[in-house]
């Protein structure tokens, strides 16, 4: 700081008019024998560190301008109380001399949008830049400024309710003043007064030595675990990496995964055996509606009667994925062609059940039929299917059940994994249960498919 040195003076205190209706006090100095100090009679002064005298003479029409440390400006200060939507309008104001200009303001009511602004202007007519902010009813606010240009004013606009109090202060600072304060407990609004601060970070590092901390290439800030400054991760691009004795890290996480293209939802534990929650695909499709069943039943009695399903795949992507069932209580063949000859017209259709029954999907099989039906399939009796004429071909399925001895017996039961088809689009099939003894007996068949389309 430099320290002004005068010895000898005569000061006389002159009260003067300023701009804005203040007085502001004026200092008349002079030498020992009360001539004013002036060019031809300048006052020794001595600047520590500088050691000149003053360049510009200090008389009567160059004084010595003494400004107090703070004052209230009337000009843009009111307690009058607005009606709905009003609009207060405070007066130009002189703030060259000033450092700081504080607004407080209060009112039962809340402001319009952005209703409180503080508006600067080089000539006190041209309001080039301002400052906006809208305020909530009875929370007291405190905004404070540097002077952006030579005037200021302050212009307050109502909210649409009347208020019943109104009070607005501007005050005036020479010197810097801490800016409004906010309690660490209170959230952060965008209607706060806030100053725009440029920092570095920077840490001590184990050798003692300070650093500044750095962004990610995306501007992130970036965080670095010590143990792993040197392998943070390992991009696993063929599915086949050994990740056998490469760093790891501990984390609590929790596991997400899409429903559709705009859900995600974690995935969730067991309670008990906190082993993943997991439905089988199956039960996923019957969620979804695309989990389809046929059955039929019919008794035969002699040997080489055939109790038969017939189904056409179409020609799409969407493929059949499908387990078969079969039960007999004598003994009889039961097998699944691939690409019999059919006549068509010979069998009656047969329904295909969603076993989601709140779904209106329905099954791409069709029947049998000059004029193939979707989402039926065709069954056949003894009779019908010796009129069908079919004939036998690659059998993707062949085995026996039933006999004499334990004539009640069924195909299928395995796990869907070891027991699931996937049918060959634009194929047709069949599926039989053939007796082979003459006693009475009940052929039952089911389908059970879900559809799924080709994704390879």
């Amino acid at each position: 700081m430099n320290i002004i040195y005068a010895l000898s003076l005569i000061i006389t205190i002159i009260a003067t008019p300023c701009y804005g209706n203040e007085d502001r006090v004026i200092a008349r100095i002079a030498d020992s024998t009360n001539n004013p100090i002036t060019s031809a009679n300048p006052m020794p002064v001595l600047v520590e560190g500088i050691g000149d005298t003053l360049a510009t003479a200090i008389d009567n029409d160059n004084p010595l301008f003494v400004h107090p440390a703070g004052e209230i400006s009337t000009l843009n200060s009111t307690s009058a109380t607005l009606l709905a939507d009003a609009v207060y309008t405070g007066t130009a104001e002189d703030i060259r001399d000033e450092s700081v200009v504080i607004i407080s303001v209060i009112a039962d009511v809340g402001s319009a949008e952005d209703g409180l602004s503080i508006q600067f202007s080089p000539d006190g007519t041209n309001w080039d830049h301002s400052d906006a902010y809208t305020l909530a009813g009875g929370a007291g606010k405190t905004f404070s400024f540097q002077p952006a240009a030579r005037y200021f004013r302050v212009v307050y606009t109502n909210g649409g309710t009347d208020q019943a109090y109104f009070r607005l202060q501007s005050q005036l600072k020479s010197t810097y003043v801490k800016p409004s304060s906010h309690r660490v407990a209170d959230s952060v609004s965008g209607q706060d007064d806030a100053e725009l601060v440029k920092a570095i970070i920077s840490g001590e590092n184990p050798g003692g030595t300070f650093v500044n901390f750095t962004s990610t290439t995306a501007g992130n800030f970036k965080i670095s675990l010590e143990e792993f400054d040197d392998a943070v991760k390992t991009t696993n691009e063929d599915r086949t990496t050994n990740l056998d004795g490469e760093d790891g890290l501990n984390t609590n996480a929790m596991l997400f995964a899409r429903v559709d293209d705009d859900t995600v939802k974690n995935l969730r534990l067991d309670q008990v055996s906190e082993f993943l929650i997991a439905g089988s695909y199956e039960h996923h499709e019957a969620h979804e509606g695309s989990l389809f069943h046929a059955h039929y039943t019919n008794t035969v009695t002699n040997t080489g009667e055939m109790s038969c399903i017939g189904l056409n795949v179409p020609d799409t992507t969407t493929w059949p994925h499908v387990v078969y069932g079969a039960s007999a209580s004598a003994a009889a063949m039961f097998n699944v062609y691939r690409s019999p000859s059919v006549d068509v017209d010979e069998g009656t259709q047969l329904a295909i059940y969603n076993h989601n029954e709140n779904s209106t999907n329905t099954s791409i099989l069709t029947s049998i039929e000059t004029t193939p039906v979707a989402n039926k399939l065709t069954s056949y009796d003894e009779t019908q299917a010796a009129g069908a004429n079919i004939t036998k071909t690659t059998a993707i399925i062949d085995e026996q059940i039933g006999s004499s001895g334990n004539p009640t017996s069924s195909s299928g039961g395995q796990a869907r994994g070891s027991s699931e088809r996937i049918l060959k689009q634009g194929l047709q099939y069949i599926v039989c249960l053939t007796a082979l003894d003459s006693n009475d007996n009940v052929h039952n068949l089911s389908l059970d498919w879900y559809e799924h389309q080709n994704r390879n």
